[in-house]
């Protein structure tokens, strides 16, 4: 097919095609006439690029979407989501700025938004897929704090530092991904609000739950899970954390730069004893 009818087929202009071509999106064959053919997988990847141009990706991440793994591709997905978010919010400053005209508060916020943004991007980096997203959304209410201290600026920098250097293994990564792979992101919300239900009291949502958490602690006990590939994250995740100073580096460091996480994450130590007192079999808890 000619390059007229791939404009009419996929509603390009002759510029858009050859720039796409030019970056490597599509490929065509020149025929001996020098005219340029398109097959019709090239014309049904161009109509592909013409929605996910319409959804406003740029060619880098056109190219991840069509040609990169699915974990990938949901990667790109929740980073447009936040960087979404984080347009809407400064959409917000800027007409509160228009408005009233408080540079000085406006500038604070920023900072604060900005700051947010880099430690959850690194964050769905560091830790791609489903749980890099769950990390994000747990972590996003408590960074919503300005940094007033040197000792928080000190904080957010090895947080920073540690997620640009920590690595999950691939075996890890690939577990995780199997165990979450029909996970919906409604279960991604369900279990922090759980979280919060544990910490703000903990005995009523031991009792709430108790035929749930006893059901689970019998199958802890049992063969199945020895074999299961639960056991096997769990040991991995265990060992990462040990290794790669996640609860020694990262979860201090997160602890000094927000303080309305550090009352969570003491309020979340708190309820692990009542929850250890109650079921002291139990020792596989793992703190947020």
């Amino acid at each position: 097919m000619q390059i007229h009818e791939v404009c009419k087929q996929c509603a390009l202009t002759r510029k858009a095609v050859s720039y796409y071509e030019q970056q490597g999106l599509i490929q065509t064959q020149v025929l001996p006439n020098g005219y340029r053919d398109f097959s019709p997988d090239t014309v049904k990847r161009l109509k592909k690029i013409g929605i996910l141009r319409g959804l406003g990706l740029s060619v880098a991440e056109i190219r991840c979407f069509l040609d990169e793994p699915e974990t990938e591709k949901m990667r790109l997905v929740a980073h447009k989501a936040l960087e979404s978010n984080m347009a809407q919010r400064k959409q917000q400053l800027l007409r509160q700025l228009a408005q009233k005209g408080k540079w000085k508060s406006v500038e604070i916020r920023l900072e604060v938004l900005q700051r947010k943004e880099t430690v959850l991007q690194r964050m769905m980096d560091a830790f791609p897929g489903f749980y890099g997203r769950y990390l994000a959304m747990h972590f996003a209410p408590y960074l919503d704090e300005p940094v007033t201290s040197s000792e928080q600026q000190q904080a957010f920098e090895t947080v920073i530092s540690f997620l640009d250097q920590v690595e999950v293994p691939s075996n890890l990564q690939s577990i995780l991904e199997w165990c979450v792979q029909d996970v919906e992101e409604t279960a991604l919300t369900n279990f922090s609000e759980q979280l919060q239900q544990l910490t703000k009291d903990p005995q009523q949502y031991l009792t709430q739950h108790r035929e749930m958490l006893e059901q689970y602690l019998n199958y802890r006990q049992s063969e199945a899970y020895r074999s299961s590939p639960l056991c096997q994250v769990q040991e991995f995740w265990k060992t990462f954390c040990a290794e790669s100073g996640y609860h020694t580096v990262f979860i201090p460091a997160m602890k000094q730069l927000s303080r309305s996480y550090h009352a969570f994450h003491n309020a979340l130590e708190k309820a692990n004893q009542v929850f250890l007192e109650k079921y002291p079999q139990a020792d596989f808890y793992q703190q947020s």
